[in-house]
């Protein structure tokens, strides 16, 4: 018992954080909605710039670690690998498709939070434009990022990638896929725009998928207005969590750890106060949001690990 409990201490540690804090949102979601939340009465968007700056651009992680980590697979096949020439050009392939339509959906998604709370970027034509334009270049941008390690890094930076992307992928399919369509709970700006709550409801209750009305749209209010749990904007930020994958195969100084602990955690908070302020989310859905990127990446550490001993055990005995 104590070898596991000092072996799982880190996850024991969260899950109790995790526990803690969803047990003061199961009785406090809603009053601290109304403490935090910075909405004009009958308004469905905050004006708060902190919360409007962290709607455009919270999700990015999602899009950028995962953008990287496919560049770095990208090298680390083209200089290392020992797969046929044909099997290296479906990965090449598969690695630049998967990259600019990961880079394309992250622009669209920018480019449509831009256009939520500022007109100028509402022009249907300019934000084809800029979705065009963007996704080249952040593709490009993040191959240049990939190019700037050193090669002799590259298998270690391969195997954190694999880490970063499997997390991505499972932390979407769990938030988006899973759990977010069953609940259709009200966001807390969509009942903001009458000034009645009664629609609101606790984490826990299934409510199943629903739809907003015309009346409530015509008013200023989105079609997601059902889409509060979990928040897929902390579970996309929580996605940086992945980068402690890096302390698994570098050795890294203390000072260094710590300040890659401080910069993935802070990020993670600093969306999740964020979509509490803008009214799109209650404490409770942050903290499911991110705790569940936080089992992916538990869930990608340990299924990557084993893919790669036993490939290292296979080549041992193949030797």
């Amino acid at each position: 018992m104590a070898q596991f409990l000092k072996k799982h201490k880190a996850m024991i540690i969260v899950a109790l954080i995790f526990v803690a804090i969803l047990s003061v949102a199961t009785f406090a979601d809603l009053q601290i909605s109304h403490a935090m939340a910075d909405l004009e009465d009958g308004k469905y968007y905050s004006t708060n710039f902190f919360a409007v700056l962290f709607e455009i651009i919270g999700e990015t992680p999602i899009y950028i670690f995962p953008s990287i980590a496919l560049w770095i697979i990208f090298r680390y096949v083209k200089s290392f690998s020992t797969f046929k020439d044909g099997v290296k050009t479906l990965i090449y392939a598969f690695v630049i498709l998967a990259a600019l339509g990961l880079n394309y959906y992250g622009s669209h998604k920018i480019v449509k939070y831009l256009a939520t709370h500022i007109s100028w970027f509402r022009n249907e034509t300019l934000k084809l434009v800029l979705e065009i334009v963007f996704t080249p270049v952040f593709a490009l941008l993040w191959l240049f990022v990939a190019t700037r390690f050193k090669k002799e890094n590259l298998k270690s930076l391969a195997i954190c990638s694999l880490i970063v992307i499997f997390t991505a992928a499972l932390s979407q399919i769990l938030v988006q896929v899973v759990v977010k369509p069953f609940f259709g709970r009200a966001r807390y700006r969509l009942m903001n725009i009458l000034g009645v709550f009664k629609e609101y409801t606790p984490w826990y209750k299934v409510n199943g998928s629903r739809e907003v009305s015309q009346k409530l749209l015509d008013l200023g209010a989105a079609t997601d207005g059902y889409k509060s749990f979990p928040s897929g904007h902390t579970a996309a930020a929580a996605v940086s969590i992945a980068l402690l994958s890096l302390l698994d195969v570098f050795k890294l100084k203390n000072g260094s750890k710590i300040l890659l602990y401080v910069l993935t955690i802070s990020y993670v908070i600093i969306v999740a106060i964020s979509r509490i302020i803008m009214g799109a989310h209650y404490l409770s859905d942050v903290t499911v949001g991110a705790f569940l990127t936080v089992i992916s990446f538990w869930i990608a550490r340990k299924v990557i690990s084993s893919i790669i001993k036993k490939a290292s055990k296979n080549t041992a005995l193949d030797t």
